[in-house]
């Protein structure tokens, strides 16, 4: 027997426990290229989100990795297309950010489907490559700095976190040295400040995961 519910959850993103998945396949009013885990019954105002119309509870980001090409030339014609497409996409969402700005885009007559969709095709263009290095091109690093090595990613070792065994790289050490320098070195005091999320509201987190977040950010921190 099909269970109807269960595969209306599943379309919504909504997972067991009090979370749900929000990503342009599931809510097209959301822009980004990546997922994100967030807890029902929570809102958050993120800065340049202030008037997002998509689903924003406190998350973790799920970042995909995808293959990059070796050539220089084809790594900036990537970059420089991804820039593009995602400013189009934000344009419109947030077009106060853009008022004043000269945009010409070849992508400005796409629809927003068509948006996402040129995006996804590009970002996985060489992921038939086994060969190629693994970038996150969601990063909000630049282009080719948050990478996983072709060797390094069937290297696994499995860690403690929480209540989980957790699968992560074994090499796990290059990698965050790539990315951070000295990750183990804390950032001076003064630096140690988060300037992402400007408000956190928890209404009523583990609340049953069909309860949908209200979009208007006032209304549900009232």
């Amino acid at each position: 027997m099909v269970d109807l519910k269960l595969i209306h959850e599943v379309q919504l993103g909504i997972l067991a426990n009090g979370y749900f998945v929000e990503e342009n396949r599931l809510d097209p009013q959301f822009e980004y290229d990546f997922a994100k885990v967030m807890a029902d019954g929570t809102r958050i105002l993120e800065h340049g989100r202030e008037e997002t119309k998509a689903r924003n509870g406190i998350f973790i980001d799920v970042f995909p990795f995808d293959r990059m090409p070796n050539k220089r030339n084809l790594q900036q014609s990537q970059q420089q297309q991804l820039t593009a497409i995602l400013n189009e996409i934000r344009k419109r969402f947030y077009p106060e950010q853009y008022r004043g700005q000269v945009i010409d885009s070849k992508y400005s007559r796409l629809t927003l489907t068509d948006l996402y969709n040129s995006r996804f095709n590009l970002m996985t263009k060489y992921n038939g490559h086994p060969e190629l290095t693994l970038a996150n091109m969601s990063s909000p690093y630049a282009y080719g700095k948050e990478i996983i090595k072709p060797h390094e990613l069937n290297q696994v070792i499995t860690v403690p976190f929480e209540n989980l065994q957790v699968p992560i790289l074994k090499d796990y050490d290059a990698y965050l040295t790539r990315l951070y320098g000295d990750y183990m070195k804390l950032p001076p005091l003064e630096k140690r400040v988060q300037r992402h999320v400007l408000k956190v509201k928890v209404d009523n987190h583990q609340a049953s995961a069909q309860a949908q977040p209200e979009n208007n950010f006032e209304q549900a921190a009232g």
